[in-house]
């Protein structure tokens, strides 16, 4: 069973299954991940970027190559010890970022791409709005 709690139903809901469940099952309580309404806004932004910039040279790059420039850009990466002492650094990944966190890439990626010139696409536009409603429709559930 997975929840989201956004209402105090949702939470008897689950305290009363996690009553009705036996021994042994294991229960994890964490910040939902990502939407998929924050993906396709976050994409549009990366597809739009790599339509309307380039760099100094004038070379424009892909929406991929753009994705991983922001996640070096704004997310922190790690390091970890490997057995025998070994040393490597870990990529940043956006997948299991928190929706909070999520929502910060994002506002960093549209601050830096606007002010390098990006124009907002339909895309983004219709993206956006999908959002919107989402939190819109999250204010009155609440």
């Amino acid at each position: 069973m997975r929840s989201i709690l956004t209402t105090e139903t949702d939470r008897r809901r689950v305290i009363e299954a996690i009553e009705a469940t036996e021994l042994g099952y294991m229960v994890t309580i964490s910040k939902p991940p990502r939407t998929a309404a924050q993906n396709r806004f976050y994409w549009s932004i990366l597809t739009a970027c790599a339509e309307q910039l380039t760099d100094q040279l004038g070379q424009q790059y892909t929406q991929d190559i753009w994705h991983e420039w922001s996640k070096m850009r704004f997310l922190p990466s790690r390091v970890v010890e490997l057995p025998g002492g070994q040393v490597k650094e870990i990529e940043p990944s956006t997948a299991s970022l928190t929706v909070s966190e999520f929502s910060d890439l994002v506002e960093q990626l549209l601050q830096y791409a606007i002010e390098k010139g990006l124009v907002w696409t339909d895309e983004m536009k219709d993206a956006e709005l999908d959002l919107r409603k989402i939190d819109v429709h999250k204010q009155k559930v609440a």
